[in-house]
């Protein structure tokens, strides 16, 4: 092979691994930025907002809200929320564990004010989101009430979820949402080595075939013609 196209392969090489050095570094850095999820409460103290006709409809109930600190990329996983005025914390998870089929790595729990129907809202975007129980549920003083949703990341990194809990009280005879607690979590969506190459390569085929595949063809078929000249009883066409 002679020097020059020797040459350009090797930059056209060089070229190609220092994108993809960058672009690795770049995407580890960016799923490590954080070592630990974060969260944060706000619980409502509805009562000074209520007359003494919706006080009444108004109790204590004790809450448990559990999702993954971690989910990989693409993967479905259970996030589960209950609610009891009977039960205490410790009830409430053991119920909860046994509702979602798993340990609680990290539930947090709460005590809030709860009415007879209540509504729990999970959003998150790049998430999703697909709700396995009514969002409307009725609160019985005799037994719990849990909500489910099926959560599936769309892209990679630190993201964060966000629940909303809302009592439905009437407000001229039609139910009105009244928020008693937010809560965002956030959640570290971890990738494989495999995938981000194969979304890498699937975003950037073009651009990859025009410098190295096109401009390899004239110094492949260069090689080809010089080994053909040192093979013995080569002839060029339409040479005697």
């Amino acid at each position: 092979m002679s020097k020059r196209p020797r040459l350009i392969i090797e930059l056209l090489l060089l070229f190609v691994t220092l994108i993809l050095t960058v672009f690795l570094y770049s995407t580890v850095t960016l799923l490590r930025k954080e070592s630990s999820p974060s969260t944060s409460w706000v619980i409502e103290d509805v009562a000074p907002e209520l007359d003494l006709v919706m006080v009444e409809t108004f109790s204590k109930a004790s809450l448990v809200f559990d999702s993954p600190e971690e989910i990989p990329y693409e993967t479905s996983e259970i996030v589960a929320l209950a609610v009891s005025q009977p039960h205490t914390f410790a009830e409430l998870l053991s119920i909860l564990e046994y509702q979602v089929g798993r340990k609680l790595v990290s539930p947090d729990t709460a005590l809030i004010f709860v009415s007879p129907r209540m509504s729990a809202v999970l959003t998150g975007q790049d998430f999703l989101i697909t709700e396995l129980t009514p969002h409307i549920q009725a609160i019985f003083s005799s037994s719990e009430t849990i909500w489910n949703w099926s959560v599936t990341p769309q892209k990679w990194g630190r993201k964060k979820l966000h629940l909303t809990l809302s009592a439905l009280i009437p407000v001229d005879g039609q139910p009105t949402p009244k928020a008693v607690m937010t809560y965002s979590r956030e959640i570290n969506v971890t990738v494989s080595f495999k995938v981000i190459a194969a979304q890498f390569l699937n975003r950037h085929v073009k651009w990859l075939w025009t410098i190295l595949v096109i401009p390899a063809v004239p110094i492949l078929r260069r090689l080809v013609l010089s080994r053909r000249k040192r093979s013995p009883g080569f002839r060029i066409p339409g040479k005697s």
